[in-house]
C-alpha cells in the first residue's frame, strides 16, 4: 500500500497520457472559448477580439487540471511549494515578455478614434476595460508613460505644463535614489513603458501573493492550505483589485508583511551576514512603505504592522543568541531609512507644501463615525465584478466576515483563557478601529492617534485584521471551538441570523441596484448568506480531512471569483500609441514643441504622448499659472486642489467653477486667454464650440479624424 502512495503517477503508461491530454485540452481549449464568446454575448453584448493568446490561456488551464488525473494531486503541489520561487519567476519574466498587464487604457477607444488598422491588442484579450478607474487609466498610467519622455526626471514639465515633481502624490519612476526602494518601477527604466507597465502589473501581484503566503507559514506555524488561502484573500481581495495601479495599496502590503518576515528572521538567527542582509532589507520595506505616501491606508495598516511586529520579538526574543551587534544594525537600517527618506523630503519639500496647503486634500481632517452602512458591503464583492454598478470601488472590501469573525475570536479567547497574544492584540485593535470608525472620536483624539488622515478606508484595514484573526485560530486548533454538541448548535444558528441580517443590510444601504428588484437576484443573496453561514459553522465543527480541503478550496475560489476579474488582461500599449491622433501630437511635438490645453477626455491622453498639456489632472495646483488669471485670488479655494479640469470655451470673462466632486473644477476660458496662458495648440473633439468673433489670434486646424481636431494657436 505504502509503495503505491509512493508512485507520483494515477495511471499507468503516465507519458501517453499526458500525450493524450494535449489534444483532450486543446480541444477543451476551444469549446471554454465558444462558451466564453457566448456568455460575453449575453453579458456584455457584442464579440470579443479573437486572441491566440486567450486559448492558449485556456488550454493550460485545462491542461493544469487534467494533470489531476494523471499525477497524483499531493506531488503536483509538493512541486509547486519547493520550486514556488523559481516558478514565480518564470511567470513573471514570460508576463514581462510578452507585455501582459491589466491596466483599462482601451477605454481610450471609446474617446478615440483607433484608425484605419488597429493593433488587435487595442481590447483585452480576457475580461472587460473598467471605466470606473479613471484614476488608474486616465491619470496614473500616462503619468508613469509621460516619463519616457523626460527622460525619468525627477521634475516633469509634461504633467500641468508646469513642473511638477514626480516623487510624490503619485509618485512615478524617476532616475533617483529613492528608486532603490521602488523595485516594480526598475521595468519602465529598463525595459522602456510597454514592457515597464507589464512589470509593473505583474510584479505586484506575484510578490503580493508570495510575501503574503510566507507571512502567514509564519503566522499559521506552517499550515501550507491555510497560507494558500490567506494568499487568495489578500492578493485577490475585491479591494486590492478595484485599487490595484493606485494609492499604493499593494507596495504597502508587500512592504509591511517582508518586513515582519525579516525581523523574524533576524531574530532567529546567529549569523551575522544574515542580520545585516535581513537589517537591510528591513530597511528598504521601510522606505517602500514611506513613499507610498497613502495616510489613509499608511496609518491603519502601520497599527496591524505594529501588533505583528510586537508579536514577533515577544514569541522569538530567546531564539538564537542576543548580540550587542545587533543594535548595529538596527540602528544602521533605521538611519538607513531616515537619511533616505529625510533627503527625500527635502527634495520634495515645495511639492509636500504645496499639498498640505491645499482645499483638498490637505485640510481634510477625518473624525469616523460615518461607516455604518458600509460594514456588510464585501456581501456583494461576488456580484460587483460581474454587474455594472455606479461605484463599485467605495464597496470594495476583504472577506473578514463582520461580525462573525468577532465572535469565533472571543470564543476562541474564553477557551483558550486568553492566552493567545496576537489574537488579543490583533482584537483588541480591531475593537479600536470598529469604535472609530462607527462612532466616530474627538477631533484631538484622531489627530493623537494619527487617524485624522485615514478615512472610510479604514473599513478594509479592519477586514483584513479579521483575516489574520480567523487563520490564527485556524491554524491553532482543528478541534471546535465549543465542547458541548448544542452550543455548538447555537453557535451555527447565531451564525445564520447574522448571516441573514449581513446580507439583508448590505443589499438596501449600499446601492440600490443591488436590490433584487432592481438587479441582483435573490438566490445571490441567499446564496452569500449561506456562505457566510458555512462560515461560520467551520469553527464549531471537527476540522479534519475532506471538510478542510473542501473549506480552503471553496474559500480561495470565493477569493479569486470576486478579484481576478475586475481587471483586464491587455498586452502593450498599443490602446495609447497604435492611434492616428497619438502619432499627430508625438509628430508636432517633436517638429514645433508646445504647451497644449485640452477638452473632453483629451488632457492625460497627449501628456501620455509627450504633450505638456495645462489641463491634465493637477496632482498639484499651479497656483502661479491660476494668478494669471485670478489676480485677485477670489477663486483660489477653487483650482487650489487636486484636480480633474474641465475645459469650456465662452465669450464672457475667464471664470473658474466648483466642479460636482472635491477634485474637480470647471475652467470656462476666453479664448484670448490663451495667450495669456502660453497655449501653442488646442485638442478637442469637432463638435466643441471655440467663439472666434472677438479672438485676437488665429486658430489653424493641423490635424482632424473623426473623434479629434487639433488646433495650432496664433498671432494675427
Amino acid at each position: 500500500m505504502d509503495v503505491m502512495l509512493n508512485k507520483p503517477y494515477r495511471v499507468s503508461r503516465p507519458a501517453l497520457w499526458l500525450l493524450l491530454g494535449l489534444g483532450v485540452c486543446a480541444l477543451a481549449a476551444f469549446g471554454i472559448e465558444a462558451g466564453y464568446k457566448i456568455l460575453w454575448e449575453k453579458l456584455i453584448s457584442g464579440q470579443p477580439a479573437q486572441s491566440p493568446e486567450r486559448i492558449a490561456g485556456f488550454f493550460a488551464f485545462a491542461y493544469f487540471i487534467f494533470l489531476h488525473f494523471v499525477i497524483r494531486p499531493e506531488r503536483i503541489y509538493q512541486f509547486i511549494y519547493r520550486y514556488r520561487f523559481a516558478l514565480a519567476l518564470a511567470v513573471f519574466v514570460f508576463c514581462v515578455a510578452m507585455q501582459f498587464h491589466g491596466s483599462s487604457m482601451s477605454v481610450w477607444n471609446v474617446y478615440l478614434e483607433p484608425g484605419d488598422e488597429p493593433s488587435r491588442f487595442q481590447e483585452p484579450i480576457f475580461g472587460r476595460y473598467r471605466g470606473i478607474r479613471s484614476d488608474e487609466w486616465n491619470v496614473f498610467t500616462p503619468l508613469a508613460l509621460s516619463q519616457e519622455f523626460n527622460d525619468y526626471g525627477i521634475m516633469n514639465p509634461i504633467s500641468r505644463a508646469w513642473p511638477t515633481d514626480m516623487l510624490t502624490i503619485y509618485n512615478q519612476p524617476v532616475w533617483d535614489i529613492t528608486l532603490i526602494a521602488k523595485p516594480f518601477y526598475w521595468g519602465y527604466l529598463l525595459l522602456g513603458p510597454s514592457y515597464g507597465l507589464s512589470w509593473f502589473w505583474a510584479g505586484r501581484l506575484i510578490a503580493l501573493f508570495l510575501v503574503t503566503f510566507e507571512l502567514f507559514m509564519l503566522l499559521t506555524k506552517g499550515k501550507k492550505g491555510y497560507s494558500v488561502m490567506a494568499a487568495f484573500l489578500i492578493a485577490f481581495a475585491p479591494v486590492v483589485q478595484w485599487w490595484f495601479a493606485i494609492n499604493f495599496f499593494v507596495e504597502m502590503l508587500v512592504a509591511g508583511q517582508l518586513a515582519i518576515l525579516m525581523i523574524y528572521h533576524f531574530m532567529n538567527t546567529d549569523h551575522l551576514l544574515k542580520k545585516a542582509i535581513y537589517a537591510f532589507v528591513f530597511a528598504l520595506c521601510g522606505l517602500a512603505y514611506i513613499f507610498a505616501l497613502y495616510p489613509a491606508w499608511m496609518i491603519p495598516l502601520l497599527y496591524v504592522f505594529a501588533v505583528l511586529a510586537i508579536w514577533v520579538i515577544a514569541s522569538n526574543f530567546k531564539n538564537g543568541k542576543r548580540r550587542k551587534a545587533e543594535w548595529f544594525y538596527v540602528i544602521g537600517a533605521l538611519l538607513l531609512i531616515g537619511g533616505i527618506a529625510g533627503f527625500w523630503y527635502l527634495r520634495s519639500e515645495e511639492a509636500f507644501a504645496l499639498t498640505m496647503n491645499t482645499a483638498y486634500p490637505g485640510k481634510r481632517v477625518y473624525t469616523g463615525g460615518d461607516v455604518r452602512g458600509m460594514l456588510f458591503a464585501y456581501t456583494s464583492n461576488l456580484i460587483t465584478p460581474y454587474l455594472s454598478t455606479p461605484n463599485p470601488c467605495e464597496g470594495a472590501m476583504m472577506y473578514g466576515f463582520f461580525p462573525l469573525t468577532e465572535i469565533i475570536a472571543l470564543t476562541y479567547l474564553i477557551k483558550k483563557k486568553g492566552k493567545d497574544l496576537l489574537v488579543v492584540l490583533l482584537l483588541l485593535l480591531d475593537a479600536a478601529f470598529l469604535a472609530f470608525a462607527i462612532f466616530g472620536a474627538p477631533e484631538w483624539l484622531a489627530k493623537a492617534t494619527l487617524l485624522s488622515n485615514t478615512t472610510a478606508r479604514i473599513l478594509p484595514i479592519i477586514c483584513l485584521i479579521e483575516i489574520i484573526l480567523y487563520l490564527k485560530i485556524l491554524s491553532a486548533t482543528d478541534e471546535p471551538l465549543a465542547a458541548k454538541k448544542w452550543s455548538r448548535a447555537v453557535f451555527i444558528v447565531l451564525g445564520i441570523l447574522l448571516s441573514c441580517f449581513a446580507v439583508w443590510a448590505a443589499a438596501r444601504s449600499i446601492d440600490p441596484i443591488l436590490l433584487p428588484e432592481h438587479g441582483v437576484p435573490k438566490a445571490y443573496w441567499i446564496g452569500f448568506a449561506a456562505i457566510m453561514s458555512a462560515f461560520m459553522a467551520y469553527f464549531f465543527l471537527h476540522r479534519k480531512g475532506l471538510l478542510k480541503k473542501l473549506f480552503i478550496i471553496c474559500v480561495c475560489a470565493l477569493a479569486f471569483l470576486s478579484g481576478a476579474f475586475v481587471n483586464p488582461i491587455m498586452r502593450t500599449a498599443d490602446a495609447i500609441y497604435d492611434k492616428p491622433l497619438a502619432e499627430a501630437v508625438q509628430e508636432l511635438q517633436q517638429e514645433e514643441p508646445g504647451t497644449w490645453i485640452a477638452t473632453d477626455q483629451y488632457s492625460n491622453f497627449l501628456i501620455a504622448n509627450g504633450a505638456p498639456t495645462i489641463t491634465s489632472t493637477n496632482i498639484f495646483p499651479a497656483l502661479e499659472r491660476w494668478e494669471l488669471l485670478d489676480p485677485d485670488g477670489k477663486s483660489e479655494e477653487i483650482y487650489n486642489r487636486y484636480a480633474h479640469i474641465v475645459l469650456s470655451f465662452t465669450e464672457e470673462e475667464t471664470a473658474f467653477e466648483s466642479g460636482a466632486a472635491v477634485d474637480t473644477f470647471t475652467l470656462r476660458l476666453n479664448p484670448n486667454d490663451l495667450f495669456t496662458l502660453g497655449v501653442d495648440y488646442i485638442c478637442t473633439s469637432p463638435e466643441t464650440d471655440i467663439p472666434t468673433e472677438h479672438f485676437a489670434g488665429t486658430l489653424t486646424l493641423v490635424y482632424e479624424d473623426s473623434r479629434a481636431v487639433i488646433y495650432r494657436v496664433g498671432t494675427d
